[in-house]
């Protein structure tokens, strides 16, 4: 038995016994699909924490539970000086990557990740809609961390931002974090931590 197949019987196992599972990452609510159906979490009830906890989404009823976003001003500016460091820029819109930069090498390696279409339009900011949970930002990866810091500097501590690969920079809602929203949505639930 493959160790994947072992892990997921146990997390199954766990759930007929009334645990309640929850796939947290920074995915997009879609990217994480596949993940969702090979756990069963819609037969018993259990959570996705998508965009590094930006949305919480509870699999049986597609109800969300948390969400924390964007405004469509702090994404504008975002893009703006992703354009000002000549990085790629991207959102996430229903089941689609909505850029500017479709040929993007990393563009592609996000939609890929995610088994998601890429959608082009001809200005990012023209075309951002509510909610945004996350805008990504790609570039080579020397490139991306030689300019991480002095990229954020101009947010100070307003909004979330962090490379969470060589190539990407993730930019959140203030506060966004996996363990944060875990804790919101233990919480919710009722569970203590211990």
């Amino acid at each position: 038995m493959k160790k994947h197949e072992k892990t997921r019987k146990a997390l199954i196992q766990a759930q007929k016994m009334g645990i309640k599972v929850v796939l947290a990452s920074g995915r997009p609510t879609p990217g994480l699909r596949h993940e969702a159906k090979a756990l069963e979490l819609e037969k018993y009830a259990g959570y996705l924490l998508a965009f590094n906890g930006a949305r919480i989404v509870e699999v049986k009823t597609g109800e969300t539970v948390y969400e924390q976003t964007l405004t469509i001003e702090e994404a504008k500016k975002a893009y703006d000086r992703a354009k000002e460091y000549h990085l790629a820029c991207m959102t996430y819109e229903d089941d689609v990557v909505v850029t500017e930069d479709i040929d993007d090498e990393y563009v592609c390696v996000e939609a890929h990740i995610n088994d998601i279409q890429k959608k082009k339009v001809d200005s990012f900011k023209n075309n951002l809609k509510d909610p945004i949970h996350k805008v990504l930002l790609t570039g080579k990866p020397e490139y991306v961390a030689s300019i991480e810091e002095e990229f954020k500097e101009p947010f100070g501590d307003s909004l979330s931002i962090y490379r969470s690969a060589p190539y990407f920079i993730e930019i959140m809602a203030k506060g966004i974090d996996k363990a944060a929203s875990l804790d919101r949505l233990a919480k919710t639930l009722g569970i203590k931590q211990e």
